[in-house]
């Protein structure tokens, strides 16, 4: 199961009002998602469609359905995403307690993460799509043999680039063995480069001297 981030229209909306607000907002039952988050949906579903014969069910965070005893892929930041932020609280408390030195905080320009280095992440894209952006990738072993994994950009181009990379087979190659196995719970940082909207260069950021950064 595959959850996307939502974002919500303004209520309120004039009932004469014509404009894209009132379109989208009938259309979408009131919410939308961001270009990055569906082209991130797009590669995973392309992926999971094309390797592992499977087509995955996609649910937003603003959905009341149960998710117990599933494993899910989840786009989009806690700061954002509704469950998300309810996801970290109970498996820091249940045995992953370093899932929550990781710090996500709202600003005007998106969303700034912090390492468990105290690091922070700032990203940084301007109004021609030229930056700097950041995404978090995490991994977790669940109870039941469920899994959960987060692809958390700081902005949407990130999320979709870290989206892109997690289904490139050849660019998984160069991953950490220990993140490469799925047994494993743990995350790893990854910085975009962005020119015009695409990504130019993409590289993992070591945490604590790691690429790959344990959560047990």
């Amino acid at each position: 199961m595959i959850m996307i981030t939502e974002y919500e229209l303004g209520t309120g909306v004039n009932a004469d009002d014509t404009s894209d607000g009132r379109v989208a907002s009938a259309a979408t039952s009131g919410a939308f998602v961001s270009y990055g988050m569906a082209m991130g949906l797009a590669h995973l579903v392309a992926y999971f469609e094309r390797f592992r014969n499977n087509k995955p069910r996609v649910i937003g965070d603003k959905s009341s359905q149960s998710m117990k005893d599933k494993s899910l892929i989840v786009l989009g930041s806690p700061a954002s995403n509704t469950h998300l932020k309810g996801f970290i609280a109970t498996y820091a408390e249940e045995g992953y307690p370093k899932l929550s030195e990781f710090r996500w905080t709202p600003t005007e320009n998106g969303v700034d993460l912090t390492l468990p280095t105290d690091e922070l992440l700032k990203p940084a894209i301007d109004g021609n799509e030229d930056g700097i952006d950041y995404a978090l990738v995490v991994h977790l072993k669940l109870d039941g043999g469920c899994q959960l994994t987060m692809i958390s950009g700081c902005n949407m181009w990130a999320t979709r680039v870290a989206a892109q990379c997690l289904t490139d087979r050849a660019w998984i190659k160069q991953l950490p063995k220990e993140a490469r196995d799925r047994r494993n719970s743990g995350a790893f940082v990854l910085r975009a480069d962005i020119t015009k909207g695409e990504a130019v260069r993409v590289r993992i950021l070591p945490i604590k001297d790691k690429p790959f950064f344990s959560l047990r």
